[in-house]
């Protein structure tokens, strides 16, 4: 039996308690099946991860089934690392309280 709480005026959620999904989006044409919108001060998709004993268990997956389909795509400012006298491109990360970046290759050349 599930859960459902849309009323409530804050952490609203659903929550199932079999082996299926609990919520699937899904959109037959070109749309999203899913947009999230976050406050400037606020992380707009937070994904936790608290299954005990799984450390082999994905927080996330993605399934891309197209050849050549990037998982991600990147829209706006993708930051440029100036070190060294060279500027290359990256993806800006936070691991803690560290900053850092993901490389970003073209054809296998760091760019």
């Amino acid at each position: 039996m599930d859960t459902i709480n849309l009323y409530a005026e804050s952490d609203r959620n659903i929550i199932g308690d079999d082996s299926s999904p609990t919520l699937t989006l899904e959109n037959t044409s070109t749309g999203n099946a899913l947009k999230v919108v976050g406050a400037v001060t606020g992380v707009p998709l937070a994904v936790t991860h608290t299954t005990p004993g799984a450390a082999t268990v994905a927080a996330i997956r993605i399934t891309a089934s197209t050849a050549s389909a990037p998982f991600f795509e990147f829209k706006g400012f993708l930051a440029s690392i100036a070190s060294a006298g060279s500027i290359t491109r990256g993806v800006r990360v936070k691991f803690g309280d560290e900053y850092g970046f993901i490389p970003v290759y073209m054809s296998g050349t760091y760019i």
